[in-house]
């Protein structure tokens, strides 16, 4: 029995979608080294022709802002890019060759986490961030679908996604997580999870989608899956024995 046609189309579609995905991030690095670029060229016009040691010095001061410079456009630029892309995904089922996969499959492309401006950046991405929020290093997958409340802390390498993806489409469900909540590092949220106040999830817990937290409550870690297994049995594959 021949596959389906449609995985046809996406091998096909594959390498120019990539192609196209690389070249909106390259424009974004792009457009985010000219103040930077013309930070330096003012520098070496006007610091560099007398090469003294002060100025040698004062140049460098200028390279090093030039690089935060860089940075932090880069940061406004791919948060705003987002949010624009943002519009298109919206929670329920879509297919994945329309326009919200589309938009979904570059949002997922250009994103890249802003180390200690993670905070910032999720917020101008449209994920909804209470106060007194910690974010370390965390990986949030379309940030407007995403809700935090005050005082939680999200641990490192902990994965929030709001879709799941199938074979010819893509479901989409907002997560919601309370104030004063404690998501452990490694952690995977999916689509349409709800967190209480207060409630607590453990190192490498795995939350299915549409599962609810009550406020207060613990969710530990799925006993003796490893994180391969948590994945496939999250995509209704069959855990190896």
């Amino acid at each position: 029995m021949n596959p389906p046609r449609r995985i046809h189309l996406s091998r096909f579609l594959s390498l120019p979608l990539a192609t196209l995905i690389y070249a909106l991030s390259g424009a974004v690095v792009g457009v985010s080294a000219l103040p930077s670029t013309l930070l330096m060229l003012w520098a070496a016009r006007t610091i560099l022709p007398q090469a003294t040691a002060g100025r040698i010095i004062l140049f460098c001061v200028t390279a090093g802002g030039g690089l935060y410079l860089f940075f932090f456009c880069g940061l406004l630029l791919t948060g705003i890019l987002m949010r624009l892309l943002s519009v298109w995904v919206r929670p329920g089922r879509q297919k994945l060759f329309s326009a919200a996969g589309a938009m979904w499959m570059a949002m997922n492309g250009v994103q890249v986490i802003g180390g200690y401006f993670a905070t910032m950046y999720f917020r101008l991405a449209g994920c909804r961030i209470g106060r007194d929020v910690w974010i370390v290093g965390a990986t949030i997958l379309e940030p407007h679908l995403v809700t935090i409340g005050d005082g939680t802390i999200i641990g490192g390498e902990a994965v929030l996604s709001p879709h799941v993806a199938g074979n010819a489409d893509v479901l989409f469900g907002p997560i919601r997580i309370g104030s004063d909540c404690r998501i452990g590092a490694h952690t995977v949220i999916c689509a349409g999870v709800t967190i209480g106040d207060g409630a607590s999830a453990g190192i490498r817990a795995f939350l299915r989608k549409g599962t609810t937290v009550p406020p207060g409550a613990h969710v530990a870690a799925p006993g003796a899956v490893t994180p391969r297994d948590v994945i496939g049995l999250e995509k209704g594959f069959r855990i190896r024995s």
